[in-house]
C-alpha cells in the first residue's frame, strides 16, 4: 500500500471516528489549551523562486473564553532552496493569534483564525555562504476540529500568509536584491487538547 493510500485510509479512519464521538463529548469548556500541527509549507512569490517548501510544525498555547481563543505560537520549517548546491533554508516563526470557532458544541468545530509575529530564515549555504534574514508574516487560518472528547480533538489547518522581510546577509554582509517578500501556504493536521 503507497504512502498517499496510507494516509488517506488513517485521515478516512479519523474523521468516522470524529463523527461517531457522542454530542456531549463535543461541547468545549472555557480555559486553557494547546495545539500541535505537522504538515507541510509551498512558499510562493519571490522568496518562493529561491526557496522551495517543506515538512512544518507548530505549537500554539492559548485561552479559550467563549467563542475566541487568544494565544500564542510558534513554527518551524525545513525548505529546501531551488540551487541544488545550496543547503536547507531553515524558517522559525513567533506570533500572537485571535481565532473565532464559528461552531463550539457540535461534532465538528470550524474556526477561522489571524495571526501576525516575527520570523526568521537561516542557512549555513545559501546565496554562496551562510545567510539569514528577518521579518513579519501575517496569516489567515481556517480549520475544522473533529472532537474525540471534551479533552481532545482531532486538528485540520489551511493557512495562507504573507512575509515581508528585511534586508538579507551573507557572511554578515547585506545582499543587494535578494528577495525579501513572498507567501506561504500550508496544509496541517495534529490535535487540539484542552485539559
Amino acid at each position: 500500500m503507497s504512502h498517499v493510500h496510507r494516509a488517506a485510509s488513517l485521515a478516512l479512519t479519523f474523521v468516522l471516528c470524529a463523527l461517531l464521538v457522542p454530542a456531549d463529548a463535543a461541547a468545549q469548556e472555557d480555559g486553557l489549551g494547546f495545539e500541535a500541527n505537522i504538515g507541510y509549507s509551498w512558499l510562493n512569490g519571490d522568496l518562493g523562486r529561491a526557496i522551495k517548501g517543506g515538512p512544518m510544525g507548530e505549537l500554539d498555547f492559548f485561552m479559550h473564553t467563549g467563542s475566541f481563543r487568544f494565544g500564542l505560537g510558534g513554527n518551524y520549517t525545513s525548505m529546501n532552496p531551488e540551487d541544488p548546491s545550496a543547503k536547507n533554508v531553515t524558517k522559525a516563526g513567533v506570533y500572537g493569534l485571535i481565532q473565532y470557532m464559528i461552531e463550539t458544541e457540535s461534532r465538528t468545530r470550524p474556526y477561522v483564525q489571524g495571526r501576525a509575529g516575527y520570523v526568521r530564515m537561516d542557512s549555513d549555504q545559501f546565496f554562496g555562504g551562510e545567510y539569514g534574514q528577518e521579518g513579519f508574516e501575517f496569516g489567515f487560518v481556517g480549520g475544522i476540529e473533529y472532537p474525540l472528547s471534551k479533552v481532545i480533538a482531532l486538528d485540520f489547518t489551511a493557512i495562507f500568509s504573507f512575509l515581508s522581510m528585511g534586508d538579507a546577509t551573507v557572511n554578515g554582509l547585506p545582499v543587494l536584491g535578494a528577495p525579501d517578500s513572498g507567501s506561504t501556504i500550508a496544509l496541517l493536521a495534529g490535535v487540539t487538547v484542552t485539559p
